[in-house]
């Protein structure tokens, strides 16, 4: 069986990106998204969520197709990584939960070398009073925990023919924000702050460890940059110079870090009092 992965770079609408099946092979691809968007689990109802508030925000609200709770997105303030295996893969394991330990490891070891700890969750399913609603709020198997807070989130999705790994982590937590998306009756922004903590690293940096990461380092490395359907092509591993929008060091389309949400006039601060 071949050690190849396959390596993508999607940019833009992540309804799209969720939509699609993955081709059962090995693969690795890193998402951004063109604007803010609020991404639901695939169980999870539409009534979870504050639409008039989304709308002031300017927040996109999308569906991914694995479970849990809605996971915020803001341009330059994460990563999120997709992972795929075909079934029969030595990474491959029967059991749902043990099933996601390996991608806890690789963000483990990913966020160690650039100083930000963390403790793979060997466990089950830990819930608390917004974990349904808020990704972040709980705990499961195979997500990176830190003093109690979720570093990395993951989830599943599979078939018989693969399974695929959804994870990210914040590079800036926005209690205030996710909380405000909420339907009533929501959290308070005090309430959800302590349930996350953010990696404050270089977006690019953590990218390549992540790919480095990668097990049983193949010989070769296949790099794409697409929008929906990812495309591949055989390359050395680079990546494109530009920053997607709202680079997480810089301020830009009102997004800063990690300064407070007015700065560089930010949008949503003004739009949550109204």
């Amino acid at each position: 069986m071949s050690g190849d992965w396959r390596v993508g770079y999607s940019h833009g609408d992540a309804g799209a990106f969720h939509a699609g099946d993955p081709v059962a092979l090995r693969s690795a691809t890193f998402h951004t998204v063109a604007s803010p968007t609020l991404v639901l689990g695939s169980a999870q109802p539409d009534a979870d969520v504050d639409h008039r508030v989304a709308g002031a925000l300017g927040v996109q609200v999308v569906r991914r197709r694995s479970g849990g709770g809605a996971v915020l997105l803001l341009p330059g303030e994460f990563v999120w990584l997709d992972l795929v295996i075909p079934a029969g893969d030595a990474l491959w394991h029967d059991d749902v939960g043990r099933a996601m330990v390996w991608v806890g490891q690789l963000w483990q070891v990913a966020l160690a070398g650039m100083g930000v700890a963390g403790e793979v969750h060997r466990g089950g399913l830990e819930t608390t009073a917004w974990s349904r609603r808020v990704c972040f709020a709980g705990a499961g198997t195979g997500e990176v925990m830190h003093a109690g807070a979720k570093v990395v989130g993951v989830s599943q999705r599979r078939t018989r023919g693969w399974a695929r790994f959804q994870s990210m982590c914040h590079l800036r937590w926005r209690p205030e924000l996710v909380a405000a998306l909420v339907s009533p009756p929501r959290p308070t922004a005090a309430s959800l702050a302590p349930v996350a903590q953010a990696a404050p690293v270089d977006a690019e940096s953590l990218r390549h460890r992540l790919i480095a990461g990668l097990p049983r380092p193949p010989a070769r490395v296949l790099v794409a940059s697409a929008v929906g359907p990812t495309r591949y092509s055989s390359a050395s591993v680079r990546w494109p110079s530009r920053r997607p929008r709202g680079g997480s060091r810089e301020c830009s389309r009102g997004v800063s870090h990690p300064t407070s949400p007015t700065t560089c006039g930010s949008p949503y601060a003004s739009a949550l009092q109204r």
